[in-house]
């Protein structure tokens, strides 16, 4: 049994075959906002549609969206997949292979730029690790583990020039371009210098 109701510009096409209903709708339009059926492809707003479903406008939805691979743009396209040890969310750029990845997994949430291992994390506490340097337009920060040669060292960019700030068993302890303290402050505040206290005018020897 065939059952065809047709009225221009729409037709509805339903189909009975062995107990099953199938069917098929075309739609036509002469004015914006319009909805097109076009070799498969739904376009609303667009005569020619080139995809499933081509939208000329702004796309509302109330529940959720599931994408089978990416959500693209003009300039771009977001690269979703399930957030392991590995993989998150990749911003990706068409132009090029560069991508900024974004994931939550077991040690917090990580950002990294070409890489799977996060340049920044945050923890379940909140705290924040940064994993190389941490840059200014002038300048970086390099921080390592606060041992007996390393602790937070500031850098100048033009130079290899830098400023030594660490905790170790002797205290805390400034110094420039050395390792070894020339300021250190010990467990009772006690200050030591290792060399002379200066001024403008002179210094003094201790």
């Amino acid at each position: 049994m065939h059952f065809v109701v047709s009225r221009l510009p729409f037709f509805l096409n339903i189909c009975f075959l062995a107990g099953n209903i199938y069917g098929q709708v075309n739609w036509s339009g002469t004015t914006p906002g319009d909805i097109y059926y076009n070799s498969g492809n739904v376009g609303i707003g667009v005569t020619t549609p080139s995809q499933a479903l081509d939208i000329s406008g702004s796309l509302q939805v109330t529940n959720d969206i599931i994408i089978g691979n990416y959500l693209r743009s003009n300039k771009g396209y977001v690269d979703v997949k399930p957030s392991n040890e590995n993989y998150g969310i990749r911003l990706r750029n068409d132009n090029t292979d560069d991508y900024g990845n974004l994931r939550v997994y077991s040690a917090g949430f990580g950002l990294a730029y070409n890489s799977a291992v996060p340049a920044l994390r945050i923890d379940s506490q909140n705290d924040i690790y940064v994993k190389n340097y941490l840059r200014s337009e002038l300048g970086y920060l390099s921080i390592k583990p606060s041992n007996e040669n390393y602790g937070i060292r500031i850098y100048n960019d033009d130079t290899n020039d830098f400023g030594n700030l660490r905790v170790f068993s002797g205290g805390l302890g400034f110094a420039y371009n050395l390792a070894v303290p020339a300021l250190r402050i010990d467990s009772q505040n006690d200050v030591y210098i290792k060399n002379y206290l200066r001024s403008e005018v002179g210094y003094i020897e201790t």
